[in-house]
């Protein structure tokens, strides 16, 4: 006779949800790849397809974003009622965080003329949200 274990099994909504996260990450990861390759071809060509390699760079990385966005509202429109309220609470805290940052960035700008990236305050922003994100999820976890 066996003893029954407590391993749960997944549901289809969880596996749904699952699936489309690992889509939007290799889809993610396969735009920045293919962006890294177009802009180290860019830096070994001349003339007119320096020119077409560097749209196609500024094209891909600054689709990046969009797609982001696209991903993560299809996920959010699988999830229960729990999953969207945690999803709305880390994004509203990364939000928050993330103007906090934008606006020390543009303080530290002004007085000392250092220029801080616009894709670094995007990274910031996004890692500020995956880590709400999880910390949501093992919260759920732990039942709290």
């Amino acid at each position: 006779m066996m003893a029954p274990t407590s391993r749960k099994s997944t549901t289809n909504r969880e596996r749904r949800v699952w699936q489309t996260m690992w889509g939007m990450l290799g889809s993610a990861a396969a735009i920045g790849v293919i962006g890294l390759a177009v802009g180290l071809l860019k830096a070994r060509t001349q003339g007119d397809t320096h020119d077409f390699l560097n749209g196609m760079t500024l094209g891909l990385l600054g689709s990046l974003p969009v797609a982001m966005g696209v991903w993560l509202f299809r996920a959010y429109r699988q999830m229960d009622e729990f999953g969207q309220r945690q999803q709305e609470r880390a994004c509203a805290f990364a939000f928050l965080v993330s103007m906090v940052a934008i606006m020390v960035a543009f303080a530290v700008s002004s007085f000392t003329g250092v220029q801080v990236p616009l894709w670094g305050l995007y990274v910031f922003g996004m890692l500020v949200y995956s880590a709400a994100v999880v910390r949501g999820a093992v919260l759920a976890r732990s039942g709290r």
